[in-house]
């Protein structure tokens, strides 16, 4: 099993949908942008679902142009497209999602409240606030008391 994090855009609106068996499903993309070798930006989209009840809570949330950040299971499939090239499908199965601001909009509100997380951990909207909470609080530029014996080098 691969466990991927990505961090994006949603790019549609989420839609619900319920299988033969009864359980619904919420799918939506999600467009993760890079930059490639050559310093273009890349943009890679993958298929994100989010199974039960859940995914029905969540549906209100995923419209487009959202920011959230993605924790699941990484499905690969290859298939050939209309123009004879083999292409990659990514599929991810959600087990966290974790919604964020853009940087510009942060500021002074994001510490005043945490973004909205759903899945298995509680978490804060940046992984900064997330380590902030879990660790004691250090000063910039303090001096660690280091022992010459614990050096490793």
């Amino acid at each position: 099993m691969q466990i991927i994090t990505l961090h994006g855009n949603i790019g549609r609106d989420a839609e619900v949908y319920q299988t033969q068996s009864g359980q619904s499903v919420c799918n939506f993309n999600l467009a993760v942008n890079d930059r490639g070798k050559d310093g273009e930006d890349v943009t890679t989209w993958y298929r994100c679902a989010v199974w039960g009840n859940r995914g029905e809570r969540l549906k209100q949330y995923l419209v487009k142009g959202t920011r959230a950040t993605v924790v699941g299971r990484l499905q690969l499939g290859v298939y050939t497209g209309n123009d004879g090239q083999p292409r990659v499908d990514a599929n991810v199965t959600v087990d966290e999602i974790d919604f964020t601001r853009p940087r510009d909009e942060q500021g002074a509100q994001a510490q005043a409240q945490p973004a909205q997380t759903y899945g298995q951990a509680q978490t804060y909207g940046t992984s900064y606030d997330r380590m902030a909470a879990e660790q004691p609080a250090q000063q910039y530029g303090a001096q660690a008391a280091y022992e010459d014996d614990s050096i490793p080098f």
